[in-house]
């Protein structure tokens, strides 16, 4: 297809504020489920990334990190640029929309062991 057809489609606001309404509340997890996910993810080759999201980075933050920006003997990450794709074809890389996306942030001892063993 070459076009997208749904790119057309809009959802009413009246909808889209009733379904806010109804739209179950999403707990996150507590500390013995977020060891379980750790436990079961450990010996997967993209194990790395995945405790970047428990420290709360977005997708694209993740994405964005190169090595420069790791400081693992100081175990602190600086966050600068976000990378994203657009129409599976294209990566695109920014700097972080405010100065508040841009930080330094410790980085626990479990996400510190990810990159190492990689």
């Amino acid at each position: 297809m070459t076009v997208n057809v749904a790119s057309e489609v809009h959802v009413p606001l009246k909808a889209r504020k009733a379904e806010r309404k109804t739209k179950a509340v999403v707990q996150p997890w507590n500390a013995s489920e977020v060891g379980a996910f750790v436990a079961v993810m450990k010996g997967d080759r993209l194990f790395a990334p995945l405790p970047l999201s428990l420290m709360g980075l977005r997708p694209a933050e993740a994405c964005g990190l190169r090595w420069l920006d790791i400081d693992l003997d100081a175990a602190m990450l600086s966050m600068a640029n976000t990378r994203t794709m657009m129409g599976n074809r294209t990566v695109v890389e920014k700097d972080a929309k405010s100065m508040a996306g841009e930080r330094v942030l410790p980085i626990p001892s479990l996400v510190r062991e990810a990159p190492r063993r990689r």
